[in-house]
């Protein structure tokens, strides 16, 4: 079976509620075609907000090890409208 190859666009991330409060939000990290994430924080936060910042940081350091490029190199692309959550 020959090797999947995946394009920056087959991923995303998303905030989710996945615990009780006060710190119930978590970031993660999905590739297309995967139900589950691939990648998802090891604490939970207080706000949206705070899970959607520390997912943002994490998406772009994900997908530059993963495509091996700088993020100024990234211009232009669709990654700023799939980090719009």
């Amino acid at each position: 079976m020959g090797k999947l190859h995946y394009k920056r666009a087959d991923y995303s991330v998303v905030v989710k509620n996945r615990a009780p409060p006060p710190k119930a939000w978590r970031w993660e990290i999905y590739r297309a075609g995967n139900a589950n994430p691939i990648k998802q924080s090891s604490i939970y936060f207080d706000t949206t907000a705070a899970a959607r910042r520390a997912g943002k940081d994490a998406f772009k350091e994900l997908l530059n090890k993963l495509f091996n490029r700088s993020p100024i190199t990234d211009k232009g692309n669709s990654i700023g409208q799939r980090l719009a959550l």
